[in-house]
Order: C-alpha cells, then structure tokens, then sequence
C-alpha cells in the first residue's frame, strides 16, 4: 500500500517535519503515516492532494 519509509512514529515526524513538508511538495500524492506506540494515528500530505482526494470523494457523494 506505502512504502514502508514512510511509516514513522511522531517523534521521528516532530525532529523531521519541515523535511517532510517539503518533500510532500515535491512528489504529488505521497503520504506519510504517523504511528504512536506502534499504531497508525495520523496521515501528512500536501494540501494539493488533500483538495484532490476530497473533491474526489465529494463527487463520488453526488
């Protein structure tokens, strides 16, 4: 589903956060999931892709 370098825990996201930001401007549609304690909690991704997925889903809707 994702390549695995892009699951890290939080406290890998906090010290790396402006590095990810960027990268996830560069390569349109990558995502980045957040774990806590092993577990999935939180997805980053560009806003670009954000208003992408969304008007996708909300055409789906209609």
């Amino acid at each position: 589903m994702f390549p695995l370098k892009n699951i890290i825990t939080i406290t890998e996201a906090r010290k790396r956060l402006f590095e990810i930001s960027d990268e996830l401007q560069r390569k349109p549609g990558m995502v980045y999931i957040i774990t806590v304690k092993g577990k999935p909690r939180t997805v980053l991704m560009s806003a670009k892709n954000f208003e992408k997925m969304r008007k996708k889903l909300n055409k789906k809707r209609k």
